[in-house]
């Protein structure tokens, strides 16, 4: 029976669906085609809605799903160039790579990539200096200037206020309470920082200077003397052309060698007193006259039917598949089976877990964690269902921008680890700690009375401090937890506890010093992830990739999501968890890393 069905889904859906792709490229392959692509928002790791070729209805750009427009484009005969307008951008050091690899991959197939920076900063000058040419607007600003990180310290704050902080770490680089009990950096906090930051800082001026053709201190030069004008940026060859985007569509007719009256476009130069700044004047042949006119098509409605055929294939022969569950955010106690984007907790990835391990079609897992930590008894939780998957299934990990502490926890529990280059992962070791209200509830004439029937009952209370004797205790349940961790780590990466530990004690890498120090098995995006998993899995040459999400919120959910109204309490918790960076959220002891690199 099982056999006749494959046939009839063969003769049905595989074979038609092959043949009407086979005819699609044949016939595209006689048209040229630029593909239009407009990123911008926050690159996200999870779907989130309905997201469409890349970028989703609510303006956020669904990483995946872009990588695989950019590898889809670079398979399509017709397309020969890509034309990608850049706004403002939400993204990460490791989310960047990864499009900047799948552009080099683009490049490689004899794909022309033209970058338009609308707002260009850091991470959209980064982004473009991979592209073959780099255009902005005649009044845009290049606002290059060298990275910068900047460390609030709040104890002088609380201080004023009457709130003490009290926190213990597990390892010396472990520097989550300093901002709120120190006013200024410890050196092991200082030494830990000002590593990763160079090494990222180092990523951007290579890029710079590999993308214009330069020598690294001549990149680092421009970067000291920006911000830069657009005609200065010109002029200094850190842009290609200064023009509106009418004339940058233009521009790509010319570079492309597009058919384009004479007519037409001597009425349009005359139409305009002068040229822009920098607008190209590539002479076209004769011969190049003769060629057919370039089509302009944006990736939404183009590359569509691509999806719909591969939908009919996998009917007619379904191949195995390799599935990809997102971990994204703070890792969070909640006994919660639905929570909202950003946040990780037991039910709702067990779940995924589960549904992942029970499917007979999926051969092997990856897990992509892009999250700085969190809770530690969920991580340590969420790492046990892990290896319950990784019993049965091959597990691969992928970090993407951050993979630090909590993070960690969950990607080390995999039989393989892959980080990006610049991923900011390890902070290996945890921390515990309250606020002391009691200063400030004074301040304000508000008085408590206190029944106490244990010797250490203070020890969660917000009004009153650490004595040494709940202060021995929590120090005890650190040593215990980080222990735990790195016995853990050093089992499931097979390294030597005691080697292991050394570049443990909470302190941050990069994916590639993490790598040079055994923490990683390997650098690279998720589509490594992707294949070292469907190698594992036995899946041959080919083979669906699916991305396992959390169940959508019931109807009920949804319907209180709408109702007007402000919850008091729920405002009071969300700003004391902005200030204490998310430690009001996760439970005591806390997997989480120090601080909280944004690439502005």
């Amino acid at each position: 029976m099982h056999s006749l069905k494959m046939l009839a889904g063969l003769l049905l859906f595989n074979l038609p669906a092959r043949a009407l792709r086979t005819w699609l490229l044949w016939r595209r392959s006689r048209k040229r085609t630029v593909l239009k692509l407009r990123l911008s928002g926050q690159v996200v790791e999870e779907r989130g809605g309905r997201a469409s070729l890349g970028v989703t209805r609510s303006g956020r750009v669904h990483l995946p799903s872009l990588l695989r427009i950019l590898d889809e484009a670079g398979r399509d005969p017709s397309v020969e160039a890509i034309a990608l307008t850049v706004g403002r951008l939400e993204a990460g050091w490791a989310q960047l790579d990864e499009i900047r690899e799948a552009i080099t991959v683009l490049q490689s197939r004899g794909r022309t990539v033209f970058a338009y920076l609308e707002r260009p900063g850091h991470p959209e000058y980064h982004l473009a200096t991979v592209c073959d040419r780099v255009a902005v607007p005649p009044l845009a600003s290049l606002d290059i200037v060298g990275l910068r990180t900047e460390v609030t310290w709040f104890k002088g704050a609380l201080d004023l206020l009457g709130v003490q902080a009290h926190f213990e770490a597990a390892g010396e680089y472990k520097s989550f309470g300093e901002p709120f009990m120190r006013d200024q950096m410890s050196p092991a906090f200082r030494e830990s920082l000002d590593a990763v930051l160079r090494a990222l800082h180092g990523r951007f001026v290579a890029a710079l200077a590999q993308g214009r053709g330069i020598d690294v201190e001549a990149a680092q030069g421009l970067i000291d003397g920006g911000p830069w004008s657009a005609a200065d940026a010109l002029e200094r060859g850190l842009v290609d052309d200064v023009l509106y985007p009418d004339r940058w569509k233009k521009a790509i007719r010319r570079i492309q060698g597009d058919t384009v009256s004479r007519n037409a476009e001597q009425a349009a130069d005359e139409a305009r007193p002068d040229l822009e700044a920098g607008d190209l004047q590539t002479p076209v042949s004769a011969a190049e006259q003769a060629r057919r006119r370039l089509k302009f098509r944006p990736a939404i409605s183009y590359l569509r039917l691509w999806g719909v055929l591969e939908l009919f294939e996998r009917w007619g022969v379904p191949r195995d598949r390799v599935a990809v569950v997102v971990a994204a955010g703070q890792i969070i106690d909640s006994d919660l089976s639905q929570v909202q984007r950003g946040r990780i907790a037991l039910r709702p990835l067990a779940n995924q877990l589960a549904a992942a391990r029970d499917d007979p079609r999926v051969k092997a897992v990856v897990l992509r964690v892009d999250s700085p930590g969190g809770s530690g008894l969920a991580s340590d939780l969420l790492w046990r269902e892990l290896r319950r998957l990784r019993r049965k299934k091959p597990l691969v990990a992928s970090m993407a921008n951050t993979a630090a502490s909590g993070g960690y926890y969950l990607a080390m529990a995999a039989d393989h680890v892959v980080a990006a280059p610049a991923t900011i992962t390890g902070s290996i070791g945890v921390v515990a700690g309250k606020f002391d209200v009691s200063g400030l509830l004074e301040k304000v004439g508000l008085r408590r009375e206190v029944f106490s029937y244990g010797e250490n009952s203070g020890l969660f209370s917000p009004s009153e401090g650490l004595n040494e004797a709940t202060r021995a205790r929590l120090r005890e349940q650190l040593s215990v937890f980080y222990d735990a961790f790195v016995d853990k780590a050093a089992t499931c990466r097979g390294r030597d506890r005691d080697a292991l530990e050394a570049h443990a004690r909470g302190r941050i890498w990069t994916g590639t010093q993490a790598m040079e120090r055994g923490l990683v098995d390997a650098t690279g995006g998720l589509r490594d992830a992707i294949a070292e998993a469907a190698h594992r899995g036995g899946c041959g040459e080919r083979w669906d990739v699916v991305l396992i999400e959390p169940s959508r919120p019931s109807m009920l959910h949804r319907a209180q999501g709408l109702l007007p109204g402000v919850d008091a309490r729920a405002v009071v918790e969300e700003l004391a968890d902005e200030l204490s960076g998310g430690f009001s959220r996760g439970g005591l002891i806390q997997a989480r890393m120090p601080v909280d690199l944004r690439f502005r």
